[in-house]
């Protein structure tokens, strides 16, 4: 089938369920699972279109459905939205709408640090989905250090991200897709002075630990679901394992074989 790949998401239950978001050509919307042992094909590309963009908590489709050469949205669309501006912020001054500065001045947020692999960075994110954030980024494991409104914990991060990175490429997290560090996490809070409960999110991943050798990077999606962390999904063919990060479809529009 044919279809525009607009987004990804998960569903957190005893386990972490990933999600491609599709548009079919007769527009209609769907959520394509990707579980494990399903086996998918990305059978031809036909370019990119616009993904539309989030106001005040509503998704908005892209008003032109324009074509694109890079990234997900058109320029627009890009300036439209409420995540990216709010993504930029360094807790100084609230560049958001009314209503979104009204939701980070009276909701609580959480600064937490994460490990992937060896690689550690501070995040912020709202309190009651910190969980599926640390999923969402293929965290290993994470702790909450600190907690108050948006701007007060966007200022704190902005701070501390001076001494810890607060971003991880996805080249670093295929990299460290198969390493579990909690030891050197564990070092490096008793370091910081930091007694805080560890939270393993690697648990969440289904079939983590059944990819029996190093897979290695393909630029296409291929094959059986062993399991997906972060945006990264491992994929066997003929018996031989694969990385994909699953970016490189968002916005796309292909033809796709799942079954």
């Amino acid at each position: 089938m044919k279809v525009h790949i607009t987004g990804f998401f998960y569903k957190l239950d005893k386990k972490a369920t990933p999600f491609l978001k599709i548009v079919k050509e007769d527009n209609t919307e769907h959520y394509l699972p990707l579980n494990r042992n399903k086996t998918i094909q990305v059978l031809k590309d036909f370019g990119k279109k616009c993904t539309g963009y989030y106001k005040n908590g509503e998704f908005h489709a892209c008003p032109s459905n324009e074509e694109i050469s890079y990234g997900k949205q058109c320029n627009k669309c890009r300036k439209m939205d409420d995540f990216n501006t709010c993504a930029k912020c360094t807790g100084q001054q609230c560049n958001a709408s009314a209503e979104i500065m009204k939701n980070c001045l009276n909701k609580t947020h959480f600064m937490y640090l994460t490990i992937i692999g060896e690689k550690i960075k501070v995040g912020v994110t709202k309190a009651g989905r910190y969980l599926k954030r640390w999923v969402e980024q293929g965290s290993d494991y994470s702790c909450i250090i600190s907690s108050g409104n948006g701007l007060d914990i966007r200022r704190k991060e902005h701070l501390l991200a001076k001494e810890i990175s607060d971003r991880i490429s996805n080249k670093e997290k295929v990299q460290n897709f198969m390493k579990d560090d909690l030891s050197y996490f564990e070092e490096f809070l008793k370091e910081k002075k930091l007694d805080v409960p560890i939270i393993n999110v690697r648990r969440y991943y289904e079939g983590l630990d059944s990819i029996p050798s190093e897979p290695t990077i393909s630029t296409n999606l291929n094959g059986r679901i062993v399991c997906v962390k972060g945006k990264i999904i491992v994929y066997e063919n003929n018996e031989k394992y694969y990385y994909y990060d699953l970016n490189n479809l968002i916005s796309n529009l292909v033809e796709i074989n799942y079954t």
